[in-house]
């Protein structure tokens, strides 16, 4: 594995990394602490005038001895270097539902579409509540904001499920801009087309729903669905449009620590065989990682540019407590990995949500990579580390 030496690592192909700025972005308090700060997201401004370049951030908070509903919305005006709390994010939309607490996934409409015009904020995630009979549920809600993150409006339910111990949730929603079609699709891990026990047929399908105004979304469509693979579920779902394609990353649980898995296709509608599983993404020290995967790529750094991946835990064989998380890096699409030192390291206990559905993004340019983890703080809990890498060729 290659490590940070002075704050950089050269790549093999003579690619430098380097750490310009680390920092905790949020930390619910001392180290013992209840709250765990989870699931980060963020996006860079790049439709809104003298506005561009501002990072808004968000994430979920959770495990609580009190309510705390929302998700935590913070600005940066300087790139990263500090970050100001601006406002929360709350489900009061979603009929029956009581918390806006899962996943959330920062979106800025790159174009007029309906009555939103370019530039406006969209988030989504995945509310908790009870239905009248009281049987747990799950929501995917969104919200929108038109003043920059400072206030946010619950607006639609795109998907009910039941709720976790039903395994019958809507979970991780992910947006992406297709610019050929014009639309804006949102996949999710969707479980309400369940069998059997958790780990049964068809107990979870990475799906999508598509749309053209932000109001109005397609009937449910499915990406993967591995129902001659009774023990498999996809989910964690993240996607990156490439000069080869569109491609999906994922967790595949079911498999020996859930793996992070790859698929690769031409446009967002057509997924091919749905149980086609796609490829693991694998290092040159023959490990890979398993659970709430992120990845993104770049056009910087070389030919084929840099496919970046991270996930909540490394595999040799099954998850491995204290063993924290490599960070891997492509430069040929995922189809083969370089290990470096992870740039926000953590310690793995599986009692939190450490690296879960990490965040990595990139600048206009895409030669600057913002990186956003829950890392440990205390033995129970975690906090929202940020980090700024430059990318140099």
């Amino acid at each position: 594995m290659k490590k940070f030496v002075n704050g950089s690592i050269v790549l093999d192909n003579g690619t430098t990394l380097t750490i310009e700025k680390k920092l905790i972005l949020a930390a619910p308090g001392s180290s013992d602490s209840k709250w765990t700060y989870s699931y980060p997201t963020m996006v860079r401004l790049a439709h809104n005038g003298e506005n561009n370049g501002t990072l808004v951030a968000a994430h979920a908070t959770l495990y609580g001895p009190c309510n705390d509903n929302g998700y935590k919305v913070y600005k940066s005006y300087d790139d990263g270097d500090s970050w100001t709390f601006v406002s929360k994010a709350v489900d009061n939309y979603t009929e029956y539902a009581h918390e806006s607490i899962l996943q959330p996934c920062l979106f800025e409409l790159p174009k007029d579409m309906g009555d939103f015009k370019e530039g406006t904020l969209f988030m989504g995630g995945c509310s908790r509540g009870n239905f009248p009979d009281k049987s747990p549920m799950t929501a995917m809600a969104l919200y929108y904001s038109t003043d920059l993150g400072e206030s946010w409006t619950a607006y639609h339910t795109l998907a009910v499920g039941g709720g976790a111990n039903e395994c019958e949730g809507v979970w991780e929603p992910f947006f992406i801009y297709e610019e050929e079609s014009g639309r804006v699709y949102c996949f999710y891990s969707d479980e309400t087309n369940a069998s059997g026990t958790k780990n049964g047929p068809k107990a979870q399908e990475l799906v999508y729903k598509y749309t053209t105004d932000m109001k109005n979304w397609s009937d449910v469509q499915v990406a993967m669905s591995c129902t001659d693979k009774e023990n498999m579920r996809p989910g964690m779902i993240a996607i990156s449009k490439t000069p080869v394609g569109y491609i999906m990353t994922y967790e595949l649980v079911g498999l020996s620590g859930s793996p992070t898995y790859c698929k690769i296709v031409d446009k967002l509608d057509d997924w091919g065989d749905i149980a086609d599983v796609g490829f693991p993404i694998v290092a040159d020290n023959n490990k890979t990682m398993g659970t709430a995967p992120w990845s993104a790529w770049t056009p910087a750094g070389g030919e084929n540019g840099i496919f970046f991946s991270v996930a909540n835990h490394m595999i040799e064989c099954e998850a491995i407590d204290g063993t924290g998380t490599d960070m891997f890096v492509s430069l040929d699409y995922g189809k083969t990995n370089i290990a470096i030192e992870n740039p926000s390291t953590f310690v793995q206990n599986r009692k939190n949500k450490l690296s879960y559905s990490s965040y990595l993004g990139f600048s206009e340019d895409g030669y600057t990579m913002y990186y956003m983890n829950s890392i440990n703080l205390g033995p129970d809990n975690t906090q929202i580390e940020f980090v700024r890498i430059k990318i140099a060729d």
